[in-house]
């Protein structure tokens, strides 16, 4: 039978510690940081509001800088919403 031998541990040295428990502190400060930001629900509706806002700019910029390149389906679909409602006008007399 082969007898195991415990793992012997090497104690650590003050500063070794020291060093330790500072980067422990540091990985608990940042833990807390970012459990912070999470419970902060204003700041994150805020966000998301501020990405919608710039997502809808971005899109009508995108829509407007495609009218102006080529109008013609703009003036095709109006001229369709046009002729739709003098259409309906007429048969309803």
């Amino acid at each position: 039978m082969t007898q195991q031998q415990p793992q012997q541990q090497r104690q650590q040295t003050p500063e070794e510690l020291r060093r330790e428990i500072e980067r422990t502190r540091r990985e608990l400060g940042d833990t807390v940081e970012a459990l912070s930001h999470k419970a902060d629900v204003k700041e994150q509706a805020r966000q998301k509001k501020a990405d919608v806002q710039d997502q809808a700019r971005q899109k009508k910029d995108e829509l407007q800088q495609r009218v102006s390149s080529n109008p013609t389906p703009l003036l095709l679909a109006g001229g369709a919403v046009a002729l739709f409602l003098i259409v309906r006008m007429i048969r309803r007399r």
